[in-house]
């Protein structure tokens, strides 16, 4: 099956022929609008209004009027095409036309002619309809009519294949090929529409020689009849049903599929069966490239005898994830979700894990699915996901690249720019049945089933679905002027539909995907593709460049829109050389791209000047309306303090009556002050990406070495100095000099050709002086080997004086968490009399399974926590035991009489109010036990009991694991505790991150940090090219492979090169699977691990400073995701890919967490706002405050105060550190 077109088919943005997508870049054989217009506007006349004479039209014209009936599917069209295609006689052909034509136009006037768009209802349409209702033209030929010429000959030798391109297919006659081929063309050129997404000429060719393809013969034996293999064969060779056959509406194997390994025994997460790689049963035709995706069957598999639209209707609702269940033993069909379940939740709007969980339901239910119902009780406004089915076991479909499968979004493929591509889709016939059904279609063939569906080209991350968000989209029918061998299509042992749809990959470099998706319903993703990369080398770099400069010059619609200015960076960031080639080679492939680079970067200035100035527009009309604003407050205080001189002689009664509602004018007010501080922070948001955007062109050319063949040595030199105002944290750049109102680049174009080092002075001061206004205090970027290694040479010896001050910081720390953090015996056993006494209440209530246990988890046993800790625990019930009901879903029922249980026995202060919540918890003080409680300690011991929370328990139990290995993760999450709280940024109710968001800041940290051979330390990607697992600070517990701790000793670190899996249904999502595998070892092998990963030649200090300066200046907030699963065999987990799979916001910098376990879970989504500005401030604070002690400085000015740094000790350095924020800075977010 062909799918490369010819050169002369190149079209549309980022693909072949005619797509759809952003630019509205048309395709397609080149004609002119007009001519094409002028066509339309003929062949609406001709069809509709019928005002045409027969005899006098040309054979042009009867092509163009005969076309729209073609295109509508009506039987007598297509079957005269048919024979037109056996007979090859272009004559006899358009003189059939021309008489159907006539009597088409006699029906319209009698009243009796369908539109030419109406569906078929006559010949060669669905079996069991009566094939007279239509006359049958007969074409003139000198041979007479054969059987095979015959609408009844051709139904029985599979003729009514309509639109299933099949290889090998040809016409009877082969010498007529290419006329036929041409006028094929010329019809298809005349009526041409770009606004025709999916109809094509029909083609009805069949070979009948080629019994053994896919379309030719089927596999027992019967004519490769499309219609007959799908809808089952006509009605009197239709067999009845035998022993042993399925019942109509079943699909084979769907009773025996198991989902994922042999020994994963979840039912389908889809309708249609699968195998267990994941893909459909049945093998592919012979040579294909999905062959290999699809294994050969010794079964002949026979659906014929299936009804293709009998089965009762059910709704379309996602598949959601798997799920692990008894069967299919549930009121859905197999793989269909009950209508209240729930896909994992965006990050936004994830519950807290303990509360309710409000997500909204991740379904499409069919329309009036509730209308009897009552409407939900939850005011909240429930979260519109953009897309759905984002992840790839969620989705019915596959998708491959160049033969390339998706595995989890873990396959890259490199390709150049506009390289040919092409997307081989897949989907069952059963989920298309489902939906055909769903939405009441009228179905005769095959193309029924998937007009508008479309596959498109997108970035990867993209947040919606549809032509508008795509580079390019094309669906998946073959469009009007291509070649239907460019989108064949075919069905495969009858329950698996693929195809192909053929592509180039995009001018500009970045990481691309292909989604399968309906036009008309985008929300849902039906499958994803595996990541494409485009890369830019010497050959296609000025070409790159110079699309990118017309880009920029083509913007008169937006002039402020910064999507060329990012692919402009990506290009100057990535471009390389390709391997092995000479510099001299590559300098003349690159001789003329120079000028072109510095066209984008003087077009660039001109997107940032634009900004600006909306900028300075968008400031002027929120200073009207703080003006009104302020004019309206006045009016509001005004009315209150009337109210409340007239009723100062209120007695108490009236003051406990409720609050009045508010006025209209409070209202207003609330309402403006809202629109006013949304402005604001969308303006600044948009200035301070345009900045962020231009700072990435002056970063690339900066650190890209390859730029020097490009550009010359003096244009780098200034575009340094131009970097050298740029601020990372205040996300702005500095003006130098005193003049106000000018862009920062301005006054760089007075300074002379040669940049000298007093020009560097003058704008590093130019931004230090920023910084202090807007940060309060002057960060010190100098990296660890600066402060520690001062002075040129390799052979530097250690700064004394920097070594000192962290010795005595590490030593500080150990003391500090030794007097402090330390859980001693007595509160060790203090909480584990409270958990077995609280065990004991569970039994004596008898409301739960016997052998229920208590667990103790969170803080207070992760090893993080500190003896002033709560003490959290949660059930456990027995393996099989059956804890709720129908009436008593969630349990609260029983956790009620539970608490009464412990209110009598003497728990203080019982609070039931979260009983409620998705996981039920009860809220108690309890007594401590008199032997345990210290002299001046509190007596009361705060608990929280909860329903059983598995997850929590095995969090539990990696924390802790960490924790045990050596005391390094310990010590450094004491500081880091203690410094988050004094700062105020560890309060989640006031949008900062919990101790739990900082703890895996940390363990990332560590687990992504390798030993530098210097006292140091670097990430485990530093430099290089190839990634390869290395021995990181401590070991990565779910990535380290668990057969390494017991090699011999000096055997090299080890990892999976994917996760193993050990899943379990998630307690708070429906339909989510987790998967909780991480290494446990036994008392035995952690001791290995302890040996293996001593932590005792780390510096304390060291490692301190390096984790604030790791999150202030090296991690890429815009790029990266704070994660676990990042190692040096991966790297580190991009945001592009939590986006694409989990539905993550991938805009602008912030800080995003992902969760160990629940991968699609951002612990960081309570940062709003500036607080991601400020938490990255105050990782700069603390690390510029050890880097100055370090390099030996003596005084410091922070936030207007000048602090003395002599001589400061090491317990003074922390105190330092752990400064409390000042009353004023603590309502400050920027």
């Amino acid at each position: 099956m062909s799918s490369s077109p010819s050169p002369g088919r190149r079209g549309g943005r980022g693909g072949r022929g005619r797509g759809r997508g952003r630019g509205g870049r048309r395709g397609g054989r080149g004609r002119s609008n007009n001519r094409r217009s002028d066509n339309n506007n003929r062949n609406r006349s001709s069809s509709q209004d019928g005002a045409f004479s027969m005899p006098d039209m040309k054979d042009e014209e009867v092509l163009i009027a005969f076309m729209p009936y073609l295109k509508g599917d009506n039987t007598e069209a297509m079957v005269i095409h048919e024979l037109y295609q056996k007979q090859s006689d272009q004559k006899s052909f358009v003189s059939a036309a021309r008489d159907f034509l006539a009597r088409e136009e006699e029906r319209k006037k009698t009243g009796g002619m369908p539109p030419p768009s109406s569906k078929p209802v006559g010949n060669n349409s669905v079996p069991g309809v009566n094939r007279s209702a239509a006359p049958i033209p007969q074409i003139p030929s000198a041979q007479p009519m054969t059987p095979h010429n015959s609408v009844s000959a051709a139904w029985s030798q599979g003729g009514g294949q309509a639109g299933l391109p099949q290889k090998g297919s040809m016409p009877m006659d082969p010498t007529n090929v290419n006329d036929m081929a041409s006028l094929e063309q010329n019809m298809a050129s005349l009526l041409a529409d770009d606004d025709d997404p999916v109809v094509s000429m029909p083609n009805r060719q069949q070979n009948p020689t080629n019994a053994g393809s896919a379309f030719g013969r089927a596999p027992n034996g019967m004519p490769g009849n499309t219609i007959t293999s799908i809808l089952g064969p006509p009605p009197s060779s239709r067999p009845m049903n035998q022993p042993g056959q399925l019942p109509p509406g079943q699909l084979p194997g769907q009773q025996n599929f198991r989902f994922g390994s042999q020994n994963d025994q979840r039912p389908l997460p889809i309708t249609p069966p699968r195998n267990n790689n994941g893909f459909p049963p049945g093998p592919a035709a012979p040579g294909s490239p999905l062959s290999s995706l699809f294994p050969a069957s010794n079964q002949n598999i026979n659906n014929s005898h299936l009804p293709f639209l009998q089965q009762p209707k059910q709704p379309l609702m996602p598949p959601g994830r798997p799920a692990h269940t008894n069967g299919w033993e549930q009121k859905n069909p197999p793989g269909i979700l009950e209508a209240n379940s729930r896909s994992p939740p965006p990050p936004n709007q994830t519950p807290e894990k303990t509360g309710v969980n409000d997500a909204s339901a991740m379904q499409t239910p069919p329309p009036n699915a509730n209308a009897n119902s009552d409407p939900p009780k939850s005011t909240r406004k429930e979260y519109q996901p953009k897309r759905l089915w984002t992840q790839l076991d969620q989705q019915p479909g596959k998708i491959l690249a160049n033969d390339v499968p998706n595995h989890f979004m873990g396959n890259v493929l490199d390709l150049r720019p506009r390289q040919e591509l092409k997307a081989q889709w897949m989907l069952p016939l059963g989920f298309l049945r489902n939906r055909a059904a769903e939405k009441d279609m009228e179905v005769t063939s095959l193309r029924d089933l998937l007009k508008g569906l479309a596959v498109g080209l997108f970035r990867r991350g993209c947040t919606e679905n549809g032509s508008q968000a795509s580079i390019v989209s094309k669906e998946v029918l073959t469009p009007v002027g291509e070649s239907r061998s460019d989108y064949p299509f075919r069905l495969i042992q009858n329950d698996m539909v693929v195809g192909t749809v053929p592509f180039y990959s995009p001018r500009t470099p970045g990481h691309v995907v292909f989604r399968l998706y309906w036009h008309d319903e985008p929300l849902h993703t039906l499958a994803t593709g595996p990541t494409l990369n485009v890369r830019v080398r010497e050959n296609d770099f000025e070409a790159t460049i110079r699309f990118i400069l017309s880009n920029f010059k083509g913007k008169k619609v937006n002039p402020t829109s910064l999507s060329s200015l990012n692919s402009l960076a990506l290009v100057l960031e990535h471009f390389s050389l390709t391997p092995h080639m000479s510099p001299q080679s590559a300098q003349q492939k690159l001789d003329g791209s120079g000028r072109a680079v510095w066209g984008c970067i003087c077009e660039a200035r001109k997107v940032v000047d634009a900004c600006a100035s909306e900028h300075q527009k968008t400031i002027v009309k929120l200073e009207k309306m703080e003006e009104g604003v302020e004019e309206l407050k006045a009016i509001v205080e005004t009315e209150q303090e009337e109210k409340e001189q007239e009723g100062g002689d209120a007695d108490a009664e009236e003051a406990d009556k409720e609050p009045e509602e508010p006025t209209e004018k409070e209202l207003e007010l609330k309402e403006k002050l809202r629109a006013l501080m949304s402005g604001r922070a969308s303006c600044e948001r948009k200035w301070r990406d345009s900045q962020l955007a231009f700072s990435s062109i002056l970063r690339a050319i900066v650190t890209n070495p390859m730029l020097g063949m490009v550009l010359r040595r003096e244009l780098i030199t200034k575009m340094k100095l131009e970097y050298e105002l740029w601020c990372p944290l205040c996300e702005e750049f500095a003006v130098p000099g005193e003049a106000e109102g000018q862009m920062w680049y301005e006054p760089l174009r007075d300074m002379p050709n040669t940049v000298t080092a007093e020009h560097f002075r003058v704008c590093s001061e130019a931004r230090s002086k920023m910084q202090q206004r807007i940060l309060g205090f002057d960060p010190n970027p100098s990296t660890m080997e600066q402060v520690l290694y001062p002075g040129r040479g390799r052979n530097r010896p250690m700064d004394p004086g920097a070594v000192n001050v962290f010795n005595q910081l590490s030593s500080a720390m150990g003391k500090l968490y030794q007097d402090v953090y330390q859980t001693a015996d007595r509160i060790l056993r203090q909480r584990e009399l409270i958990r077995s006494q609280t065990e004991r209440f569970v039994d004596i209530s008898e409301c739960f399974p016997p052998g229920t246990k208590v667990a103790v988890f969170g803080s207070s046993a992760n090893g993080f926590g500190s003896p002033k800790s709560d003490l959290d625990m949660c059930l456990q019930i027995p393996d099989g035991a059956q804890l709720t009901s129908e009436e008593d879903p969630t349990g609260s029922t029983l956790m009620s009489k539970l608490a009464e249980v412990l209110e009598k026995n003497g728990m203080q202060e019982v609070d039931i109010s979260r009983l409620t919540a998705r996981i039920p918890v009860i809220k108690f003080n309890c007594p401590k036990p008199p032997e345990t409680v210290a002299e001046g300690e509190e007596p009361l011991m705060e608990c929280d009991l909860s329903m059983r929370n598995p997850l929590a328990v095995l969090n539990t139990s990696l924390l802790r694991t960490y924790a045990e290995i050596n005391p390094v993760p310990r010590v450094l999450a004491a500081v880091i505790k203690r410094w988050a709280k004094a700062r105020d940024i560890n309060n989640p109710a006031r949008h900062t991150l919990s101790s739990y968001g900082y703890i895996l800041m940390l363990l990332h940290f560590l687990t992504f940090h390798e030993r530098s051979g210097n006292g140091l330390v670097l990430s485990l990607t530093n430099g290089k090219s190839n990634p390869s697992p290395s021995l990181p600070l401590i070991p990565n517990l779910q990535r380290m492979d668990a057969s390494w701790p017991e090699q011999p000793p000096g055997t090299p670190y080890k990892e999976y090169t994917s996760m193993p899996k050990r899943q379990i249904k998630h307690p708070l999502v429906d339909g989510a699977i987790v998967n909780t595998f991480f290494y446990r070892p036994n008392p035995a092998l952690l001791n290995n691990l302890r040996r293996l990963f001593p932590g005792q030649d780390l510096s304390l200090g060291i490692l301190l400073a390096s984790f604030f300066r790791y999150y202030a200046f090296e991690f890429d907030y815009k790029r990266h995701v704070v994660s676990l699963h990042s190692n040096g065999l991966h790297g580190v987990v991009e945001r592009e890919v939590k986006a694409e799979l989990d539905g993550w916001r991938n805009y602008s910098a912030a800080l995003t967490i992902e969760d160990p376990f629940e991968t699609f879970y951002d612990v960081a989504h309570v940062l709003r706002g500036g607080y991601y500005h400020r938490i990255r401030r105050e990782f700069a604070v603390a690390y510029s405050k050890i880097a100055d002690i370090a390099a030996g400085k003596t005084t410091g000015t922070w936030n207007g105060k000048t602090v003395d740094l002599a001589q400061m000790s090491g317990m003074e350095l922390i105190d330092w550190i752990c400064e409390p924020i000042p009353d004023k800075e603590e309502g400050s977010t920027a």
